[in-house]
Formats: C-alpha cells, sequence, structure tokens
C-alpha cells in the first residue's frame, strides 16, 4: 500500500477515533469481548483505506511513474526531492578491479567468510561469520533518457556470485595482504540482508566515490573461506533510488539523520521495490487502498454474521 504523506496521516488520526466509535456502536452487543477488538481493527483498516483513497482523489499521492517522470524530465531537482532514475550507468576513469573476479567495474563488495553455528547448543542456526568484507564505488553516472544523473556510493542490490578455484585465492590473498583494512567487529543480524546492512553506513567521499574494507580478528587464509562478490559492470541497465542534493547535484546519502544511501539495482524500476523506498504504481495504490476498505467491511460483515463461530 502506498505510504501515507503528512496530510494523509492526518486523516487517519482523524478519521479512525471517529470510524471506531462508530463500528463499535454499530456492532450487535453479541459480539461479546470481541467487540472492541472488532471495532478498532476494522476501524482502522477503514481509516487507512480511505485516507490512502483521499490521497489518490487530490492527486497528493507518489507513485512510481510520477517519480521517473519528474527525476527524469528537464526541470531542475530540488534539494532532498525523491529521485528514481533509470538506464546505463557509466563512471570517469579509472575503473576499479573487483578483488576476487579481477574483472573491471564501477562498484563492487565483496565477503571473504566461514559458517559457524549460534544457538544455546550451537548446533541450531548456520550463520555467515565474515573475515574480510569491502566496498568501492567510483562516482557513478546513470544515463536516463533525458539527463545523466549523478549518483554517490549507492547500496549495490545486485545478485552476489561465489567463487573458488586457484586464481580467485590467488587474487583474494594479494588484496588481503596490501589492504589497508579497519578491525571491526560485524553486528549480528537477526533479520533482513547483511550485505546490504554492512552497506547503509558507507558514506562518500566528497568526489562521491568510496572505499572501506573491514576485518575481524584474527586473520584467517582466504584459502579457507567462502568467497562471494557484487560486482558493477560499465554499461549496466540499471535503477537507482535517493534523494537528491543541490550541492553537490547528484542523488546523495541524506544529510539528515535516520536517511538512507541510495539503492542501486539492475534493470527496470520494479526491480528495486518497495524495501528500498520506491513507491508503488498508481494501479497498485489503488488496489491497496481499496483492498483496505473491502477488509474493513468484511471484518465487520464477519463480526455481524460468523461470530462467535
Amino acid at each position: 500500500m502506498q505510504k501515507l504523506s503528512k496530510s494523509g496521516c492526518a486523516v487517519v488520526l482523524v478519521t479512525a477515533p471517529l470510524l471506531i466509535v462508530a463500528v463499535h456502536r454499530y456492532l450487535p452487543p453479541e459480539t461479546g469481548e470481541a467487540h472492541i477488538w472488532f471495532s478498532v481493527a476494522s476501524g482502522l483498516l477503514l481509516a487507512t483505506g480511505l485516507g490512502s483513497l483521499w490521497l489518490l482523489l487530490t492527486g497528493q499521492v507518489e507513485t512510481r511513474g510520477a517519480l521517473m517522470q519528474r527525476s527524469q524530465g528537464v526541470q531542475p531537482l530540488a534539494d532532498g526531492d525523491a529521485v528514481l532514475a533509470t538506464g546505463k550507468v557509466h563512471a570517469a576513469p579509472p575503473l576499479l578491479i573487483a578483488p576476487l573476479s579481477g574483472v573491471e567495474c564501477v562498484a563492487y563488495f565483496y565477503r571473504m567468510y566461514r559458517l559457524g553455528m549460534r544457538g544455546p547448543e550451537r548446533g541450531e542456526h548456520a550463520e555467515e561469520l565474515p573475515v574480510y568484507w569491502g566496498y568501492a564505488s567510483r562516482p557513478l553516472v546513470v544515463d536516463t533518457r533525458i539527463r545523466a544523473v549523478a549518483v554517490a556510493a549507492p547500496q549495490l542490490s545486485i545478485p552476489r556470485t561465489p567463487h573458488a578455484g586457484d586464481e580467485v585465492v590467488t587474487r583474494a590473498r594479494e588484496y588481503v595482504r596490501t589492504v589497508a583494512a579497519e578491525v571491526r567487529k560485524p553486528q549480528r543480524l537477526f533479520a533482513g540482508d547483511r550485505v546490504m546492512q554492512w552497506m547503509s553506513d558507507i558514506s562518500p567521499d566528497e568526489d562521491g566515490s568510496a572505499r572501506r574494507d573491514w576485518k575481524s580478528a584474527p586473520e584467517e587464509d582466504p584459502a579457507t573461506l567462502l568467497l562471494d562478490e557484487l560486482v558493477l559492470i560499465p554499461e549496466a541497465e540499471v535503477s537507482v533510488h535517493g534523494h537528491w542534493s543541490a550541492r553537490r547535484n547528484a542523488i546523495w546519502v541524506g544529510e539528515r539523520a535516520g536517511d538512507a544511501p541510495p539503492t542501486l539495482a539492475l534493470g527496470p524500476a520494479t526491480a528495486l521495490g518497495l524495501a528500498a523506498g520506491v513507491p508503488p504504481s498508481l494501479f497498485a495504490s489503488w488496489i491497496g487502498a481499496l483492498i483496505a476498505i473491502a477488509f474493513g467491511v468484511g471484518l465487520i460483515w464477519f463480526a455481524m454474521n460468523m461470530w462467535p463461530i
């Protein structure tokens, strides 16, 4: 469902108590102890659906299509605007060399890790224990149909590729030997994509590039570890979502506390998904609003006709 704006949240906050009270009075007393729960649940669903519907009818919804049209149009972008750009990605030389595969690229993320076990008996869950990991990105540019959009240090939501073999191990050993890695104890994550969360606290340098390398102690031979890598090659078709910085003339990590960095995925804008903050399409927004209203009405019908079971 479409995220509610401030005005949409205001509609929900005003209408939810009124709808809860109205439903509470409308439902028969035979619902017993569940009376209040039916009232609250259906009232909130109806308020959320009606709030989304009001946003749609008044044109206050930020849909994926509208966001792309604004981002890739000819009008200047305002500071802090959400931006969604799709096109081919490139970067000015020199290109990067991915540490495991050895291919030329414009950004990469690598991991060298082993599997451990956690739980009371240390045998309940397999856990990836990183030993070496890092990220690098050149200042990126995405060429849309209308304009070139600069992007700084995006999170890479792209497929990771496992690597093995003598040549890969040789490259990994040389990289570990020569890189100045910061010692860091990775946080244990119980949910979400570990790689994406590791990339979320990487901020770009002033020129829009980024390079971070970490290791956990003690050091280990890469030959004994599992190796994988995310690589973004030049001229790949990508979509990127983030916030515009007028001062830097680029999609940049938000400068307010809690702002997330840009997210980049291979392919069309649908590859980013709602998890990256990309709004749904207009059709999906309408469907979400109508489903919430239908569930609210359906819950009232269930309470009146089917409860108690």
